[in-house]
């Protein structure tokens, strides 16, 4: 159901009196350089109960880049944080009032943003802004782009960066292919790509600096999976300048192939439920994508769906049967006219290369003693090699993105739709967090794929691979057909784990590829 336009305006009325939404240009502060990690404003967050009793029908509504979903936020008497409660003009205020209804990722993610941004590390700030605009062009995300091109100017950003690419200077340019094949393709990266980067240009890329770009672009790639997922979206006009356009408003229709997903029928809440307790009571085998033996790791874990030991060859056959699966689920189109189209694309061109490079659907083949075409996770996984090395490379960034990718993942209320039980959901949970990585190709050992198809319907991994992999792609309609049992406040937690997910898989990638240069040279 589509809100009025009368009621959006009321709606943001409402929020300009309180304070929320600017009758101003947007322009940035620099709240985070001057207070980072207030633990009075944290606390207050935490203070937040969520009812989670969201509706749906006004997530995808919005003006000027503003989601309703802080409507519904208000009304359950989560705030914002109390830093930036009064000032509307920091460049995510609209994706924190969305992340506001699960304060325990909220925290941390804040806590991560900030500190990629204005925290400790070798790039300038106008460099790491420049970096995080090049990652947000990649999925055409002008919501970030024209916010982080304001603070990029208000850190005293060189303008003329801003453009052409190339008025950047070359060691920036460098990048390029490593933002695209980071955002799009991360399995084609190797250690060459570290080496035609260094020897670019005559100002040497130092590995840590490098482990930090490599952090920020993944950090944004997928941070834009989560402002285009959660239906806040902005678009260039004819004078370069922007303008909000609701995404429900602008690609509700959908394609052909989005439509025919639609007839698949819905695995209702209560057959879900079902089926987790059925897993969670015949398993046997505990996968843990953490190096942690703790009861909380393993609860978190998903099991194999039979009482007896499943063989390493059925799991390697389970893992490449959804990996083909997946390659049979369309994208959604977005049925924008020819003139927005290169509008769009004459746009980020300022900021990035071949912008049409995109995500493609390859199904990698494996055996049980080869590993060359497939990213398993025994080999190089985020506890025993990427958190060091992230560390040693880019020092506490490490436990910040530990930090996310545990709430994430261990995140619950104990609940699932409007169910009157409690509810264990880790098996769910680490289901959507499995599938976006096998959508990067990447293998956890142990783990029987055959429990994603059982517990995510072709609708809702429709919505989850077209997030993951093309979130420009995402409509309200795509939103609105999975799903349609779950409260709002769980659907926002469904992309969270969504972005977390690929934010690790990226950096997963990005960090054995800057392993392997610094083996060989």
């Amino acid at each position: 159901m589509n809100v009025p336009v009368l009621v959006l305006k009321r709606c943001r009325q409402h929020h300009r009196s309180q304070g929320m939404v600017s009758s101003r240009p947007a322009a940035t502060t620099r709240l985070f350089r001057d207070k980072l990690q207030s633990q009075d404003s944290v606390d207050e967050v935490a203070k937040g109960e969520v009812e989670n009793d969201y509706q749906e029908d006004v997530f995808f509504d919005h003006h000027a880049g503003y989601s309703l979903a802080g409507t519904q936020l208000m009304k359950n008497n989560v705030k914002p944080h109390r830093e930036y409660e009064d000032d509307d003009d920091d460049c995510l205020n609209h994706v924190y009032h969305i992340l506001a209804c699960h304060p325990k990722f909220y925290e941390c993610f804040t806590s991560c943003h900030n500190h990629i941004l204005y925290g400790y590390g070798p790039l300038p700030h106008q460099q790491r802004h420049y970096l995080a605009i090049m990652a947000a062009s990649r999925h055409t995300c002008t919501y970030l782009v024209s916010m982080l091109k304001n603070e990029y100017l208000t850190l005293g950003g060189c303008p003329d960066w801003l453009e052409s690419v190339e008025n950047v200077p070359k060691k920036l340019r460098s990048l390029n292919v490593l933002n695209a094949l980071m955002a799009h393709r991360p399995w084609l990266l190797n250690y060459k790509h570290v080496q035609e980067i260094v020897t670019a240009s005559d100002e040497k890329w130092m590995i840590s600096e490098l482990g930090q770009a490599a952090v920020i672009l993944a950090h944004f790639h997928s941070l834009a999976s989560f402002v285009m997922a959660s239906g806040i979206h902005l678009v260039p006009n004819d004078r370069g300048s922007t303008s909000a356009q609701s995404c429900g408003g602008a690609s509700s229709s959908g394609s052909e192939e989005t439509d025919s997903v639609s007839l698949s029928s819905d695995i209702e809440v209560d057959s879900i439920v079902e089926r987790m307790k059925k897993l969670q009571e015949t398993s046997v085998m505990v996968t843990c994508n953490r190096s942690s033996s703790s009861s909380a790791a393993a609860a978190a874990a998903t099991e194999s769906t039979v009482k007896k030991k499943i063989s390493p060859e059925v799991l390697l056959e389970h893992y490449e049967d959804i990996e083909c699966q997946s390659c049979l689920l369309p994208f959604s189109k977005n049925k924008s006219n020819q003139k927005k189209q290169q509008q769009q694309q004459n746009y980020f061109q300022n900021f990035c290369e071949n912008i049409n490079y995109q995500y493609e659907d390859v199904v990698h083949k494996c055996s049980p003693d080869s590993s060359n075409n497939i990213f398993q996770i025994r080999d190089f996984s985020w506890p025993d090699h990427g958190f060091c090395l992230s560390d040693r490379l880019y020092p506490q960034i490490g436990q910040l993105l530990e930090d996310r990718f545990s709430v994430a993942q261990h995140l619950t209320y104990n609940n699932f739709g409007y169910q009157q039980e409690r509810v264990d959901t880790s098996t769910f949970r680490q289901a959507v967090w499995n599938f976006v990585q096998s959508l990067y190709h990447i293998r956890h050992d142990g783990y029987d794929y055959a429990v994603i198809p059982l517990l995510l319907d072709k609708k809702t991994r429709t919505f989850i691979k077209t997030v993951a992999c093309r979130p420009q792609n995402v409509t309200k309609k795509l939103f609105e057909s999975f799903g349609k049992e779950l409260r709002l406040s769980e659907k926002i937690h469904m992309n969270v784990i969504v972005m977390e997910a690929r934010v690790q898989a990226e950096i997963l990638y990005s960090l054995r590829t800057l392993s392997q240069y610094m083996t060989k040279s």
